[in-house]
């Protein structure tokens, strides 16, 4: 859509309606410049010409995915992007420190100091700010949005559940080969595969608890010939890291990946599917400038 920024704005407020379970207190009487995309590439488009325009900060109101369209289209500018943490699940936010009393959030997305930080770019044109991943989690994302269309009137978190059982049921892992920094490796049985810069995904699950937002890596956490019961009783852990130290778990970083498996597995961004593989991953270091708090994983 045509996007008209007023001369001399130096903040704009993004909205994403449909982000969240409920509104974020305070966004109706917010006095910022406003804008309301209603896709991701619009999102990117409003980012972009804001970026040009020369705004300084753009408060986005959602969740990880509204984050990662905007940060498209402001990546290596000057433009920086504060977080109010009113999506349906807000997994970036916790990296970056973003308080979760409404009050506060507000406070540090106005007058916080931005920092730049690293963004994961992947098979050439797409972004991710948090985690993307293959395997078990990207399938489970598959089921939920190819569901049956009488799962498709389920509550969300019910339909959650149900593609996680189904998940449970069918997905029995997929041969894998990774080039990582220029070191091979060759898996039978991938399970799942998670990528980025930040420490957690999925609504809490700290999958990558070292991961920091700004050293110039990112991080690749894998899992291998686990059988469903072992798997079972894995996830439920990741939420305290408990998968940390875990045989048949995998915790590196990397400057480059590539993810090739056998047959063509689905992967998905911040939760969203993107394609299938293979997959390049590559960082961008300080590439995105991010009001980040006091207890930011930096």
């Amino acid at each position: 859509m045509p996007v008209t920024i007023p001369p001399g704005t130096e903040t704009v407020l993004l909205h994403n309606r449909v982000a969240g379970p409920r509104p974020f207190p305070g966004l109706e009487s917010a006095p910022e410049f406003r804008l309301h995309p209603t896709t991701p590439e619009e999102s990117t488009e409003i980012a972009r010409e804001a970026a040009i325009a020369g705004v300084q900060r753009i408060i986005v109101a959602g969740g990880d995915g509204t984050l990662r369209d905007v940060a498209r289209g402001i990546v290596g500018t000057q433009t920086a992007v504060a977080i109010l943490p009113a999506g349906t699940a807000n997994d970036y936010a916790a990296s970056a420190g973003i308080p979760k009393e409404a009050g506060q959030a507000w406070e540090l997305a106005r007058n916080g100091v931005a920092t730049r930080v690293d963004v994961a770019k992947v098979n050439g044109d797409l972004i991710s700010i948090n985690m993307g991943g293959i395997g078990f989690d990207a399938e489970v994302v598959r089921r939920y949005h190819q569901g049956a269309a009488w799962q498709r009137k389920l509550p969300a978190r019910l339909r959650y559940h149900l593609s996680i059982f189904g998940t449970f049921a069918k997905f029995k892992g997929v041969r894998a080969r990774l080039d990582l920094d220029g070191e091979v490796i060759e898996i039978d049985r991938l399970m799942l595969l998670a990528f980025g810069s930040a420490r957690q995904y999925g609504d809490g699950m700290v999958i990558a608890p070292d991961a920091r937002l700004s050293d110039g890596l990112l991080n690749a956490v894998w899992a291998t010939e686990l059988s469903a019961g072992e798997l079972a009783g894995l996830l439920p852990k990741l939420t305290a890291a408990g998968h940390v130290g875990h045989p048949k778990v995998t915790m590196r970083t990397f400057h480059s990946l590539r993810i090739e498996t056998d047959p063509p597995a689905a992967f998905h961004i911040e939760g969203d599917l993107q394609g299938h593989a293979p997959i390049e991953i590559k960082v961008l270091p300080a590439a995105l400038n991010v009001v980040a708090g006091s207890n930011a994983v930096l």
